[in-house]
C-alpha cells in the first residue's frame, strides 16, 4: 500500500507499542475522584486498611502511574508537615474552586 497504509497498521500491530493514556476530561475528572475517595477513606479507617482496598484498585486503574506516584507522594509530604489531603481537583467532584 502507499504512504500510511501499512505503516499504520505495522506500528499498530507492533508487539512493544502501548496504546496512549487517555488524558481527556473525563478521564482525569475519573482519575481525581477516585484518587479523593481512597484518600478519604484511608484518613478515615487508616493506612493499609482492608476496607480501602477497592478505591485503592479504582484509584490504581483509572489513574496513569506516573500521576499515582506523585499523588502518593504529595500526600505524604502533607502528613510529614502535619496537614490533610485537601483536595487540588478543580475538574472533579470532590474539589475546590478556590485558587
Amino acid at each position: 500500500e502507499k504512504e500510511g497504509g501499512g505503516g499504520s497498521l505495522w506500528r499498530e500491530m507492533w508487539p512493544f507499542s502501548k496504546p496512549k493514556p487517555d488524558v481527556s476530561a473525563p478521564s482525569r475528572v475519573e482519575c481525581y475522584n477516585n484518587r479523593d475517595f481512597y484518600f478519604e477513606c484511608l484518613d478515615k479507617e487508616g493506612e493499609g486498611s482492608e476496607k480501602c482496598k477497592a478505591l485503592e484498585g479504582k484509584y490504581h486503574g483509572t489513574c496513569m502511574k506516573p500521576w499515582v506516584k506523585y499523588f502518593d507522594l504529595q500526600r505524604k509530604r502533607l502528613k510529614v508537615q502535619g496537614k490533610d489531603w485537601v483536595s487540588p481537583n478543580m475538574e472533579g467532584d470532590r474539589g475546590s474552586n478556590k485558587p
